[in-house]
């Protein structure tokens, strides 16, 4: 494809509180960045490491080209995450393990809601570690609000090297015990023990003796209106969900409702959210329910132009209109959330966005978001 994005993100390079972009070259539209804590990440050796306080997050747990990680605010109840009898090597790097033998480690937890409970595991002997229930036969049991039965929901995948991934979506009514138990005279080792409030897993936060808190990455950039053009142009992203139980956004703007162009992912499974607006008066406005997997990177592009404003979606035109307008107010912003950038605020992995300020042909649209 010929043309040449005015904006490309593709992250790669970065500094705390800055994710650098590719275009334009003297930095204008790097992204400004914010996580007022310390996070992990998996590294580009496949290892689970910490970065520090406003660092971007360059995740590589998919493989490949990095993604810029960004995630809701999150607290592991899990106190003392990692255990001290014994430290193995894994996959992810070494850590700390504790060690069950007709034993368990439990904390009382009394929040309510959609729980998502994940932790390591590896059986003494190399084998499979067998989900259970109380006087079930296997090797390990999982207890939620006082039910062994909850944790038999749960999912393991391996990891190599006889280490498993255990995790657990369910609801708790905040009333019982949550415990990790080895029975049947099975000897395992668990470490990253996490215990968070939300229907999906996130990235691992360590606790030692208190619940620990990450707080959510947050990225913007303004002053973007030589880079945009309002009368027609392209919005692009290869972006994945880790859920759409919440409202996702990323939009251009003026800072206003009024005037935006805004896609992501609804509350509703599987649905992907087109707003433009011209003046407060609706270019595009739907909700299109195509069956995404959202959990897979998408190819998503947004043409907004006078008489031809359209919708790409992994090669496919999916929605368009003939809408006529003159100008989407004057477009100086890009938010990873709504338009005021408080709320809808994207959380999944990017791996490139792109504006383009002229509009792109149906061929080009469809070179360009074809997976």
């Amino acid at each position: 494809m010929s043309k040449t994005p005015s904006i490309a993100v593709i992250p790669s390079g970065y500094k705390a509180s800055k994710v650098y972009s590719v275009l334009p070259t003297n930095g204008d539209a790097d992204l400004d960045f914010t996580r007022n804590c310390v996070a992990t990440r998996v590294n580009q050796n496949g290892l689970l490491e910490e970065v520090g306080l406003n660092v971007p997050r360059l995740d590589y747990s998919d493989g490949g080209c990095p993604s810029l990680l960004l995630e809701s605010q999150r607290t592991n109840y899990w106190t003392n995450s990692e255990g001290t009898d014994v430290t193995l090597n894994t996959p992810y790097g070494s850590f700390g393990f504790y060690t069950l033998i007709d034993s368990f480690e439990s904390r009382t937890i009394t929040n309510v809601g959609n729980v998502n409970l994940s932790f390591i595991i590896r059986k003494a002997d190399g084998g499979l570690p067998i989900l259970s229930t109380t006087g079930g036969v296997g090797d390990f049991y999982i207890m939620i609000n006082g039910q062994s039965v909850k944790g038999l929901n749960g999912v393991l995948t391996d990891i190599g090297e006889g280490f498993y991934v255990y995790n657990l979506q369910e609801t708790s009514d905040g009333t019982s015990i949550s415990r990790i138990a080895s029975i049947n005279n099975s000897e395992i080792n668990i470490s990253l023990i996490q215990y968070e409030i939300g229907g999906y897993k996130t990235s691992y936060i360590p606790t030692s003796g208190i619940e620990v808190t990450r707080f959510k990455d947050e990225a913007s950039k303004d002053n973007l209106q030589s880079y945009i053009n309002s009368s027609e142009g392209v919005l692009y992203a290869e972006i994945n969900s880790v859920s759409s139980d919440t409202p996702k956004r990323i939009t251009l703007s003026d800072g206003s409702g009024d005037n935006r162009v805004e896609f992501g992912f609804d509350v509703l499974d599987n649905d992907l959210r087109v707003i433009i607006k011209e003046n407060n008066n609706n270019i595009l406005n739907l909700t299109l329910n195509g069956g995404f997997d959202f959990n897979s990177f998408n190819k998503i592009a947004i043409k907004y132009s006078s008489g031809d404003t359209q919708v790409f979606v992994n090669g496919v035109s999916i929605a368009q209109n003939s809408y006529i307008f003159s100008s989407i107010g004057t477009l100086d912003r890009l938010n990873f959330s709504t338009f005021n950038g408080l709320v809808s605020n994207f959380e999944g992995k990017l791996k490139d966005l792109r504006v383009y300020n002229e509009a792109l042909t149906d061929a080009e649209l469809i070179t360009l978001t074809t997976i």
